[in-house]
């Protein structure tokens, strides 16, 4: 779609994307036509093939961090200790330049076992190093990771945060119950069923995650529930409203049409999900 490795975006349109491990969701929810990014010391614009959301929406992982290949530990065991030391960054292996980690990680798998011949800037001098690749492509080390903002919050604090993340999920999960709605999308394809929901949790124990996942399933439950589809309590509600306002109780015969299309829906709803979940287990 035109993005490169070590882009920074800056606006999606008019907004001001502040969460990394949002952006792939932002950029299908918010309908994007133009993405602004900084680029080296270039901004750039980017303007979004609106056809190709629903590739966005079935490629997990599509934006990564980018990793500066710079040392912060050399591991004790490194077949490296001793050669390399921290804050070098890797210039280049092999003569391939390189600026971050992810370029590196194909031409080391590819020197499994083996040795690569880096380019290493050390200070303001730049050294000729073999490094030596085990066999599972790694150099044994640790890279520094990018500066990360944390917020911490006061119980005062907390409690309106809390709203606010609230009412920014429901309206994040709204938008992808449109997308769901709009068959060019495909957004369709991702809808899951409980063994979706079982393999988004992590696989080792993590108390924020889970209240997290926790907390977004039962935001996700309310906001379908609330659905105006007959069988629902939304579909309940609307037909609580409709007597309120014409002081009249809808027909036997509308209620039982109505209960069996909602049902109708809720069962093909169902059986999407498992299909996709069958479908992604198979491959």
């Amino acid at each position: 779609m035109g993005f490169r490795s070590g882009d920074r975006i800056l606006l999606f349109d008019d907004y001001a994307p502040d969460d990394f491990t949002m952006l792939q969701a932002d950029l299908a929810r918010r309908d994007v036509r133009k993405v602004t990014l900084l680029r080296g010391s270039d901004t750039l614009n980017l303007y979004v093939d609106q056809s190709r959301i629903g590739e966005v929406l079935n490629s997990p992982g599509m934006f990564d961090l980018a990793i500066p290949f710079v040392v912060d530990t050399v591991l004790s065991d490194s077949p490296n200790a001793g050669i390399l030391m921290r804050d070098d960054r890797i210039l280049s292996l092999n003569g391939t330049s390189l600026e971050w980690l992810q370029d590196g990680r194909k031409l080391l798998a590819e020197s499994a076992s083996g040795t690569v011949e880096a380019s290493v800037l050390r200070g303001k001098d730049t050294l000729s190093l073999p490094l030596q690749v085990d066999s599972l492509g790694r150099i044994g080390v640790y890279t520094k990771f990018p500066q990360l903002d944390v917020r911490h919050y006061n119980v005062l604090q907390a409690v309106p945060a809390g709203f606010r993340m609230t009412f920014n999920t429901i309206g994040g999960y709204l938008r992808d119950l449109r997308l769901v709605a709009t068959p060019r999308t495909e957004a369709y394809k991702s809808v899951g069923s409980f063994i979706a929901i079982g393999q988004i949790f992590p696989a080792s124990w993590n108390s924020y995650q889970f209240l997290t996942l926790l907390a977004l399933l039962s935001i996700m439950l309310g906001v379908m529930n609330l659905l105006p589809i007959p069988a629902l309590d939304g579909g309940h509600i609307v037909i609580c409203i409709y007597e309120m306002i014409t002081g009249r109780k809808p027909s036997d015969r509308f209620m039982m049409v109505t209960q069996t299309i909602g049902m109708f829906l809720l069962l093909a709803l169902m059986f999407l999900a498992f299909g996709n979940d069958i479908g992604r287990l198979l491959r």
